[in-house]
């Protein structure tokens, strides 16, 4: 669909072209900002895959970033602690969690994913709409994500 579209122009840097690249930018940022979510919060990611993994790995996700910013505006740093374990501890990982949830980056990452859901559907329609895209946007809803 968007290559196509894209073959459609007569030159480069249209707005149409433009505006495809938007999409694949702001699709790109939602998928991986929701998986970082579901790696800390998702009952069924976690059934899958390891338990807060990213944290195992050390990773710095968007969301693990979000948590290390709220808490350098505090004066703490438990969040970037418990990073550099690169713990293996369930424990120690549900604490982190908990950490998280109570600066309330969970909350606001799962508004911001909604938020994202909303612009992906206004680009799709504006694109001229695509049945596929939109039915892959449905099945990754932030709001279809289970939690603890």
């Amino acid at each position: 669909w968007y290559q196509r579209r894209v073959r459609e122009e007569k030159g480069t840097g249209t707005m149409e072209t433009k505006a495809g690249h938007h999409f694949l930018e702001t699709f790109s940022k939602f998928f991986q900002i929701r998986d970082d979510y579901c790696n800390l919060w998702d009952v069924k990611y976690a059934a899958n895959k390891s338990y807060c993994e990213d944290l195992t790995e050390g990773k710095f996700s968007w969301v693990i970033v979000q948590g290390i910013l709220k808490e350098n505006e505090i004066g703490t740093t438990q969040v970037m602690s418990i990073l550099k374990q690169r713990t293996t501890s369930n424990s120690i990982k549900m604490h982190c969690c908990k950490l998280l949830e109570s600066l309330q980056v969970k909350s606001e990452t799962h508004q911001y994913l909604q938020e994202l859901e909303v612009d992906l559907r206004q680009q799709i329609e504006s694109l001229g709409g695509n049945t596929l895209f939109s039915k892959i946007v449905d099945l990754l809803s932030a709001d279809r994500i289970v939690t603890a």
